[in-house]
């Protein structure tokens, strides 16, 4: 099976081409809000039109037409409607959400309306096209064929998370009691034993409530999406062991899944991280520090690094494992490095083999002529390969 790029929007497209998945116009989003209907399943949006007369979904030929831009992978398109025709922005938006009840996975529109909410500010200037599995793949029940395109977007579908062309949106909020009392009845669900659609009220459904923090593929999808090249806040991703870990814990639908997110996650991260060259890393606290410093050893193609003014205490932990991960240039600010911090960084870098680093670049006014020091000797024995500086001083 053909792999795909995490970083090459082109790569994003033609996965979405291969296994025929239909994203959702934020346009029609907006319409199915002001109608108080619920979602509908792919098979059914496939044939809804917006007022406009487009398509609900976006299909083959759109994607074919899709402008990317090579050097920084902004995505848009050509629309002729509205008058005059023009180039806009196509932004890509996945959502990672709870199913509230087997049949249906927003049966009150909560979810609907959090997405309206969240982007329908975008379209004043560029189109915004959503993957939401249950309107994007073909749900139960499925034919063949549709069973086999569903099985094949399964297969890669961390993609459609850790791609860097798109945005996760998470929906980690599930719908308030106060708001399922106001929004009683039935809604279109597929029903087995009829085979096919009818209304069946809510309170019918199966419904479940299990919040979105312990449940596995949620927890998975969150996960991927926070495999980027920024590492910023909560968006630490965790190595492959201590994931695991976490999630046994969580609950699955299907018990046996465990074992498939945990491969799945471990394939996806070794990737996602092997192929990183470039990493932002930011407002970090204590712990996450720890859990990315864990991290670093699986980047081993990293070719520059950023730690900016605005990083929470960097310690020398992250800093040495910064250095040992193979990068060439680094850049650290590190404001609140302290005398202790500078002197057991120094310590750690004269014990590694430097010589892959092409640019170490420290800033630290913060510390005093003890940090100093310890920093100018280690500079003086890798000299060959670090090149430090503190503002305008350089060692």
């Amino acid at each position: 099976m053909q792999s795909y790029d995490l970083e090459d929007s082109q790569s994003l497209v033609r996965f979405l081409q291969d296994a025929e998945i239909r994203l959702v116009r934020l346009e029609y989003l907006v319409e199915l809000q002001k109608a108080e209907r619920v979602f509908p399943r792919r098979q059914e949006a496939e044939t809804e039109t917006t007022r406009c007369g487009q398509t609900a979904l976006v299909d083959a030929s759109e994607l074919a037409r899709l402008e990317i831009d090579e050097r920084t992978g902004h995505i848009s398109t050509m629309i002729n409607f509205p008058w005059p025709p023009r180039r806009v922005t196509v932004n890509l938006v996945s959502i990672s959400h709870a199913w509230e009840s087997m049949e249906h996975p927003d049966p009150w529109r909560f979810q609907l309306e959090a997405i309206v909410d969240a982007f329908r500010v975008r379209l004043c200037d560029g189109l915004v096209w959503v993957f939401f599995d249950y309107i994007s793949l073909h749900q139960y029940k499925r034919s063949t064929a549709q069973d086999q395109l569903f099985q094949r977007a399964l297969h890669d579908m961390h993609i459609l998370y850790a791609h860097e062309a798109v945005e996760v949106h998470l929906l980690e909020d599930l719908t308030p009691e106060s708001l399922k009392g106001s929004r009683k009845g039935a809604i279109p669900v597929y029903c087995e034993g009829k085979d096919t659609v009818k209304a069946v009220p809510i309170q019918d459904l199966k419904l479940n409530v299990t919040p979105y923090d312990v449940r596995g593929w949620c927890q998975a999808e969150m996960e991927w999406a926070r495999l980027r090249a920024s590492v910023k806040g909560a968006s630490v991703p965790r190595p492959p062991q201590i994931f695991k870990k976490a999630i046994s814990q969580l609950q699955f639908t299907h018990r046996s899944d465990l074992d498939a997110v945990v491969q799945l996650q471990e394939k996806v991260f070794e990737q996602k991280a092997s192929s990183t060259e470039r990493l932002l890393i930011q407002d970090l606290d204590a712990v996450k520090i720890k859990t990315l410093c864990a991290a670093m050893p699986f980047y081993r193609n990293l070719k520059e690094v950023v730690i900016p003014a605005a990083s929470l205490k960097v310690r020398c932990s992250l800093a040495a494992a910064v250095v040992r991960s193979g990068a060439c240039d680094i850049q650290m600010n590190c404001e609140h490095l302290r005398d202790e911090d500078a002197i057991a960084f120094a310590v750690a870098l004269s014990k590694n083999d430097c010589g892959h680093l092409q640019r170490l670049s420290i800033k630290c006014n913060a510390i005093s002529k003890r940090g100093t020091d310890a920093l100018q000797q280690m500079a003086a024995q890798q000299c060959n390969a670090v090149h430090c500086h503190s503002e305008d001083t350089e060692w």
